[in-house]
Formats: structure tokens, sequence, C-alpha cells
């Protein structure tokens, strides 16, 4: 990923210094392809995957980061299970023992702990999903 940052980058900086030289309809289509570029490193340094990028890492099977699927509560309490933090039923229902495992998948993962399910907990819930 450092790498594809390090692109963005130098990409940038030539953008905007040869902006002067170049003809403003080149220039504006290479700054649009920067900023894309930028959205997608972005996507992928965050854990998401978006447009036509797809990681060995988060695709799975039956779904994956493309489909844009949102992941339902019984979706989380079974990766939750897969990856060993939750033991109750996969009842859809988010009570004390979910919020819990949330909680201890959050910590366990160097994630800011408050039992809720956000996009980055659902980003890391993802890979263990099919497991």
């Amino acid at each position: 990923m450092k790498i594809l940052s390090t692109v963005v980058v130098i990409l940038l900086g030539l953008a905007i210094s040869g902006c002067a030289t170049y003809n403003s309809k080149k220039c504006n289509a290479f700054q649009a392809d920067i900023k894309n570029l930028q959205e997608r490193v972005g996507a992928l340094e965050s854990g998401r995957v978006a447009g036509d990028i797809v990681s060995s890492d988060v695709s799975i099977s039956g779904r994956n980061a493309i489909s844009r699927e949102p992941l339902t509560n019984k979706d989380i309490q079974t990766a939750l299970k897969n990856a060993g933090f939750y033991n109750g039923p996969i009842d859809g229902k988010i009570g004390r023992n979910t919020k819990k495992a949330i909680e201890d998948f959050q910590a366990a993962n160097n994630l800011k702990v408050d039992g809720a399910a956000g996009s980055k907990t659902k980003g890391l819930l993802i890979k263990y999903l099919n497991q």
C-alpha cells in the first residue's frame, strides 16, 4: 500500500507541475484520473474495496466487498463466531453477548472499543464470514 501512496503523490506532483505546460483538457483529465486513483488507494488502505479493484483477502464466496452488500446482524454474529469471539445463537439480535463479542474483537484488533460494528470493525469481520 505504501508503494501505491507514493505513486499517487508522485503523479499528483507531476500533474500540478505539468499543468502549466499542457493544455487544460489534458490537465483536467489527468487530475480526474489522479483523484480517482487517490480514492481507490484510500479505499484499499481503509479496508474497503472500490470500483473494479479486488483483493483476494477480502473476496469471499457468495459475497465480497465489491457487492457493497451491508453485513447483516446475523453476518456479524457469524463472523464473530468464526473468529472465536461469539458463542451465542445466530439470531440477528445485537444483545449483551454480541456487544461483548464486538468489544473483544475490537480490542484484539486495535480498534476503538465501543461495541458498535462500524465500518472498520465490519471491514475486518468480513474475512471471517464464510470460514
